[in-house]
Protein backbone atom coordinates (compact mmCIF):
# COMPACT_ATOMS: atom_id res chain seq x y z
CA UNK A 1 0.00 0.00 0.00
CA UNK A 2 2.66 2.50 0.55
CA UNK A 3 4.78 1.49 -2.43
CA UNK A 4 1.38 2.37 -4.14
CA UNK A 5 0.79 5.52 -2.16
CA UNK A 6 4.54 6.46 -3.03
CA UNK A 7 3.69 6.00 -6.98
CA UNK A 8 0.50 7.81 -6.71
CA UNK A 9 2.05 10.72 -5.49
CA UNK A 10 5.51 11.06 -7.61
CA UNK A 11 2.47 10.77 -10.72
CA UNK A 12 0.46 13.84 -9.27
CA UNK A 13 3.95 15.45 -8.76
CA UNK A 14 5.03 14.97 -11.96
CA UNK A 15 1.54 15.90 -13.48
CA UNK A 16 1.57 19.08 -11.20
CA UNK A 17 5.29 19.74 -12.76
CA UNK A 18 3.86 19.36 -16.54
CA UNK A 19 0.75 21.53 -16.25
CA UNK A 20 2.93 24.14 -14.00
CA UNK A 21 5.39 24.17 -17.42
CA UNK A 22 3.23 24.27 -20.16
CA UNK A 23 1.14 27.34 -18.54
CA UNK A 24 4.45 29.29 -18.49
CA UNK A 25 5.06 27.97 -22.00
CA UNK A 26 1.73 29.24 -23.30
CA UNK A 27 2.22 32.78 -21.51
CA UNK A 28 5.80 32.93 -23.30
CA UNK A 29 4.04 32.14 -27.01
CA UNK A 30 1.05 34.70 -25.87
CA UNK A 31 4.04 37.76 -25.21
CA UNK A 32 5.70 36.52 -28.29
CA UNK A 33 2.91 36.09 -30.47
CA UNK A 34 2.27 39.77 -29.38
CA UNK A 35 5.48 41.25 -29.97
CA UNK A 36 5.52 39.29 -33.63
CA UNK A 37 1.63 41.43 -34.25
CA UNK A 38 3.55 44.36 -32.87
CA UNK A 39 6.66 43.66 -35.49
CA UNK A 40 4.22 43.14 -37.95
CA UNK A 41 2.17 46.95 -37.50
CA UNK A 42 5.58 48.46 -37.72
CA UNK A 43 6.84 46.73 -41.06
CA UNK A 44 3.61 47.95 -41.88
CA UNK A 45 3.55 51.22 -41.11
CA UNK A 46 7.21 51.31 -42.69
CA UNK A 47 6.41 50.11 -45.64
CA UNK A 48 3.82 52.99 -45.71
CA UNK A 49 6.25 55.55 -45.34
CA UNK A 50 8.57 54.21 -47.83
CA UNK A 51 5.75 54.24 -50.35
CA UNK A 52 5.07 57.79 -49.42
CA UNK A 53 8.72 58.98 -49.61
CA UNK A 54 8.64 58.09 -52.98
CA UNK A 55 5.87 60.37 -54.25
CA UNK A 56 5.92 63.87 -56.00
CA UNK A 57 4.52 65.49 -52.92
CA UNK A 58 6.93 64.12 -50.37
CA UNK A 59 9.50 65.43 -52.66
CA UNK A 60 8.95 68.41 -53.66
CA UNK A 61 7.70 69.31 -49.81
CA UNK A 62 11.72 68.43 -48.79
CA UNK A 63 13.09 70.23 -51.98
CA UNK A 64 10.99 73.32 -50.43
CA UNK A 65 12.43 72.87 -46.84
CA UNK A 66 15.86 71.72 -47.71
CA UNK A 67 17.05 73.65 -50.68
CA UNK A 68 14.69 76.61 -50.31
CA UNK A 69 12.94 76.40 -53.18
CA UNK A 70 9.61 77.18 -54.84
CA UNK A 71 7.30 76.41 -57.53
CA UNK A 72 7.02 78.00 -60.42
CA UNK A 73 5.08 81.61 -60.30
CA UNK A 74 5.45 81.36 -56.52
CA UNK A 75 7.41 84.05 -54.70
CA UNK A 76 9.12 83.40 -51.46
CA UNK A 77 9.26 85.98 -48.32
CA UNK A 78 12.43 86.09 -46.14
CA UNK A 79 12.08 87.57 -42.90
CA UNK A 80 15.46 87.50 -41.09
CA UNK A 81 15.46 86.74 -37.32
CA UNK A 82 17.00 89.85 -35.05
CA UNK A 83 17.67 89.92 -32.04
CA UNK A 84 17.98 93.53 -30.17
CA UNK A 85 20.18 94.51 -27.10
CA UNK A 86 18.08 96.21 -24.17
CA UNK A 87 19.79 97.04 -20.42
CA UNK A 88 17.00 95.84 -17.48
CA UNK A 89 16.18 99.43 -15.64
CA UNK A 90 17.62 98.83 -12.44
CA UNK A 91 19.92 101.28 -11.15
CA UNK A 92 22.97 99.38 -8.89
CA UNK A 93 25.71 98.40 -10.97
CA UNK A 94 25.98 94.70 -9.90
CA UNK A 95 22.64 94.00 -10.79
CA UNK A 96 22.83 96.03 -14.27
CA UNK A 97 23.46 93.39 -17.08
CA UNK A 98 23.02 93.65 -21.09
CA UNK A 99 19.69 90.55 -21.42
CA UNK A 100 19.19 89.55 -25.17
CA UNK A 101 15.34 89.80 -25.95
CA UNK A 102 13.67 87.95 -29.37
CA UNK A 103 10.78 90.10 -30.66
CA UNK A 104 8.25 88.34 -30.89
CA UNK A 105 6.54 87.91 -34.57
CA UNK A 106 3.99 90.18 -34.00
CA UNK A 107 6.44 92.83 -33.26
CA UNK A 108 8.63 92.05 -36.50
CA UNK A 109 4.90 91.91 -38.56
CA UNK A 110 4.21 95.60 -37.01
CA UNK A 111 8.08 96.84 -38.55
CA UNK A 112 7.41 95.40 -41.46
CA UNK A 113 4.18 97.26 -41.98
CA UNK A 114 5.69 100.42 -40.83
CA UNK A 115 8.51 99.96 -43.49
CA UNK A 116 11.27 99.27 -40.77
CA UNK A 117 12.98 96.06 -41.50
Amino acid sequence: MALFGLVALSVIWNTVKIIQKNYTLQLDIGQLEGEVSLMDLENQNLAYQIEYYKTDEFLELEARRKFNLAATGEKVLYLPKQQVGANSASSSPSTKKDTIRTKTNLDLWIEFFRGEI
